[in-house]
């Protein structure tokens, strides 16, 4: 009689459940900018859906390709983005082992700094704080396959906004403390209309110490308004945008910009949106902070809805600061959350490997 392998037991439906559990929170974790999830929060979750034991569903889930597992490390990583920023780190080793230690630099460049131009002996990365991991991979990818020694210099302010998508690659950079970081010169001024542009660069500045200044009210490139409620907030940013700004700055609509953490709520991008249209003001663009990107504006009208507290970060405010040309109000329904978000709230967490990695293979 032949004997046949003894096959494998089915598998429950709490299993497959705990595997879509894992897959799910990771999944849910690169949507929030984070590459990977520590063992002990999926161990957590599991939990709750009646596993006890993760380690077995972990396996499984790293078998199915839905997860990467980083054992050592005690991570679980996205499928795509994990990988990603192993070949981002490899990449960075290989140009500084062609090229010596300082093949890779960065220069902070704040608000109101001298920002380095090109240079026949390096490639200069401007905005280097929007730079994502594919955008990266891409760049690396071509500096490590040019046959002479190339040079990356990376100019961007870490206190910025984070680019969209997965991973954080200027602020791993700096944070793995393997390449020179570098301070931008501040630009000098005459006067006239720079004016306005050091006033919005001292903001950046105080910002980024983690201190809200109080703001001068004889001076009009920067006003707070603090609001009751939604719509005082809403009345308020739309008495900005159709009076205020044109009258002292001379503005067209198409010169203003009009942002909100968030797309709904009472005070959100889409109310804003609808009270600009009914005030004859369609030609102002209104977004989220997100997708604000790089747009930059003359003025930029920043409203901070009390429901949106919790999601407040100095990099919004240091973000909004950085692309206002002359004039930025903060139409603010949150309170004293606002001092507390610039000192202790940096920017949204967001876990990633590519520091450790560039610390240990450039150490």
């Amino acid at each position: 009689m032949t004997a046949h392998p003894e096959a494998p037991p089915p598998r429950s439906r709490t299993e497959d459940t705990a595997v879509d559990v894992v897959a799910r929170l990771v999944e849910r974790a690169a949507l929030d900018g984070s590459t990977c999830l520590p063992a002990p929060v999926l161990a957590a979750a599991l939990r709750g859906v009646g596993v006890d034991s993760p380690g077995p569903v972990a396996e499984r889930a790293t078998d199915t390709g839905r997860v990467v597992a980083h054992l050592e490390e005690r991570l679980f990583g996205h499928p795509h983005w994990s990988p990603l920023e192993e070949e981002v780190a490899q990449h960075l080793v290989e140009l500084v082992s062609r090229s010596g230690p300082g093949a890779v630099g960065v220069v902070d460049a704040p608000r109101g700094s001298v920002v380095p131009g090109d240079s026949e002996k390096a490639v200069v990365v401007t905005d280097a704080h929007r730079l994502s991991l594919t955008e990266a991979l891409e760049l690396l990818a071509r500096l490590v396959a040019d046959d002479h020694p190339q040079q990356l210099v990376l100019v961007g302010d870490p206190a910025m906004p984070y680019a969209p998508g997965p991973g954080r690659v200027l602020a791993d950079v700096v944070a793995s403390g393997a390449v020179r970081v570098d301070r931008a010169q501040p630009r000098g001024t005459d006067g006239g209309d720079e004016q306005a542009g050091d006033q919005l660069a001292a903001l950046v500045q105080s910002l980024r110490a983690g201190v809200l200044p109080a703001v001068d009210p004889s001076r009009h490139e920067v006003v707070v308004s603090p609001a009751a409620d939604p719509e005082g907030a809403v009345r308020r940013a739309v008495q900005i945008v159709t009076t205020s700004a044109p009258r002292a700055f001379g503005l067209d609509p198409a010169d203003l910009l009009v942002m909100s953490p968030r797309a709904g709520g009472r005070a959100g991008a889409d109310a804003l949106r609808v009270a600009l249209d009914a005030a004859g003001a369609a030609g102002v663009r209104t977004t989220t902070t997100a997708d604000a990107g790089t747009d930059g504006a003359e003025a930029i009208v920043l409203v901070l809805p009390a429901e949106s507290a919790g999601s407040l970060t100095r990099s919004m405010l240091v973000g909004a600061a950085t692309q206002a040309g002359r004039h930025l109000s903060v139409v603010h329904q949150a309170g004293p959350a606002l001092a507390e978000a610039v000192a202790r709230r940096p920017h949204p967490p967001r876990r990633t490997r590519l520091t450790s990695l560039l610390a240990d293979l450039l150490a």
